[in-house]
């Protein structure tokens, strides 16, 4: 009689692959589920107005404004977290519809809105009005507490484009 022994995997030890393959299969369809999740949710905050109403009303606080001569866009001055002073124009670039701030050396821009058709700014001390409207119908109306710039205690001019 032949008493070779055949090398093999058990039946016990093939289940045991198959079950942690299976677990490996599970965990990486869930992390798929939720990068999804999470993507779809990033796209959906670019979108949102709302986060650049919070940025542009806390870029805005503690500093004074001054309206631009159209009402698509306002400056504003201060001093920032740093106590460097700032001196920033907000305003609607029409052709690429989009609402940005920009410092005053035009050294670079902040997008704050995309898809932009319309905007108007009004200040009424103390509050800055922005009536917003964009390509796809919706409307949006903020309303920022902002103190009125005086030249008279101010040493700067703002520069315009």
């Amino acid at each position: 009689m032949n008493s070779r022994k055949i090398k093999a995997f058990t039946l016990l030890e093939t289940a045991f692959s198959l079950l942690i393959l299976l677990i490996i299969c599970q965990l990486l369809l869930e992390l798929t589920q939720t990068s999804q999740s999470l993507a779809n949710r990033l796209k959906k905050s670019r979108e949102s107005p709302e986060i650049a109403v919070i940025q542009l009303e806390q870029n805005l606080k503690g500093k004074a404004i001054m309206p631009a001569t159209a009402d698509d866009g306002f400056y504003y001055f201060g001093k920032n977290e740093a106590g460097k002073d700032v001196d920033y124009h907000v305003y609607l670039r029409l052709k690429q519809g989009e609402i940005v701030a920009s410092n005053s050396a035009n050294q670079g821009y902040m997008p704050l809105w995309y898809g932009v058709k319309n905007v108007k700014f009004t200040y009424k001390a103390p509050l800055l009005t922005m009536e917003m409207q964009q390509r796809d119908g919706q409307t949006l109306t903020a309303y920022f507490l902002a103190k009125e710039w005086k030249k008279n205690n101010e040493n700067k001019t703002p520069t315009t484009r």
